[in-house]
């Protein structure tokens, strides 16, 4: 009998020795100094039109509209570790390696008996393409300088720039365990979802019937508002080798949404000529919306990412609001529409 109850309290106390005695994980920031990683981040988005209201015009004024868009965008960069903090870098130097983007959007357009048919072809770069950035941690203003090297006369391109391109932002705060979760701060999940900041990428192309169509060349990540609201929820899958190198796999659920007013900058492509004439822009709100899942594997020796993989759903509502003149009247227009398809941002380095 004592043999029995022996066997049955080891059998329903081992689960819990395991749980107690599994291996703790500390996932931080570490690379040494003096090290060079090269990171290139890719987003893509195939979306295409499943809903549009059109308030202001009605009967044959109102135009039946077929839409579909497929968006790109890379960043490569070079980052040399010149001096390191705790747990972020002290002294970057980064290189812009390749920089670049292109939006391919097709239109049917029924108005009137008449069917009209449109591609829009743009692609993107941008002036910071090869240049050297030095971030510099500045203590008592608590927050990074940044300059060129060598200096450089267009500083303005600095200003949009962000320092984390290392996905510091999905690390938990302590140890964790295989099957622990924890939430990422909505705050720096910006710098996941939008790497590196503003690298201005314009333009670089169009064509005739784009410019009629009126181009903006935003890419996927210019879509997206600077305050997120939703969740982003990590757990710690596992800790293996992963080609001989200890590895971190932290599946990601992601479900975000933000709203950015962007009637400014359509009033200034307006101005630019880049929209048909008659329209006076009122008002544009673009809402994003990303229910998708995740991974982030992380060297756990090195201490830093190793890739990066998030995709799901994508949406982006807009609201337009314009006085448009129809033969010679002039109507207030309130359009609303809505893109939706899939979304996929990648991440390596090497």
């Amino acid at each position: 009998m004592n043999a029995k109850i022996l066997i049955l309290s080891a059998v329903l106390v081992s689960p819990f020795v395991l749980a107690a005695n599994a291996p703790l994980a500390r996932l931080r920031f570490s690379v040494a100094e003096g090290t060079s990683l090269t990171k290139t981040f890719e987003n893509k988005a195939t979306l295409s039109l499943e809903n549009q209201v059109i308030e202001g015009m009605s009967g044959s004024s109102a135009p039946e509209i077929e839409m579909s868009m497929v968006m790109n965008q890379h960043v490569v960069v070079t980052d040399e570790y010149l001096k390191m903090g705790d747990g972020v870098p002290a002294r970057l130097l980064r290189t812009y390696d390749d920089l670049g983007g292109d939006v391919t959007a097709n239109q049917k357009m029924e108005l009137m008996g008449q069917r009209n048919e449109r591609e829009q072809n743009m692609r993107s770069k941008s002036a910071l393409t090869g240049r050297k950035v030095l971030f510099a941690w500045d203590s008592e203003k608590s927050a990074f300088t940044k300059s060129f090297q060598p200096e450089d006369d267009e500083p303005a391109l600095l200003a949009g720039l962000s320092e984390d391109m290392d996905l510091r932002a999905l690390l938990p705060r302590g140890e964790v365990a295989p099957g622990d979760t924890w939430d990422v701060d909505l705050k720096d999940f910006h710098s996941v979802m939008m790497p590196g900041g503003n690298v201005s990428l314009v333009p670089e192309t169009t064509d005739a019937e784009s410019m009629k169509m009126g181009g903006g060349g935003q890419s996927l990540s210019q879509l997206i508002g600077p305050e997120l609201t939703g969740s982003v929820r990590a757990t710690l899958a596992s800790v293996k080798e992963i080609e001989g190198v200890p590895c971190a796999r932290i599946d990601l659920e992601v479900q975000l949404h933000s709203q950015v007013d962007m009637t400014e900058s359509a009033r200034k492509a307006v101005e630019e000529g880049e929209a048909p004439d008659g329209i006076e822009i009122a008002k544009i709100d673009v809402e994003f919306a990303l229910d998708g899942k995740g991974e982030l594997v992380w060297d756990l020796s090195a201490g830093h990412f190793r890739t990066f993989e998030l995709s799901g759903r994508t949406s982006i509502k807009t609201s337009v609001h314009t006085k448009v003149e129809v033969n010679g009247k002039v109507r207030d227009v309130k359009q609303t529409s809505e893109l939706a398809g899939t979304s996929g941002f990648s991440a390596k380095t090497k």
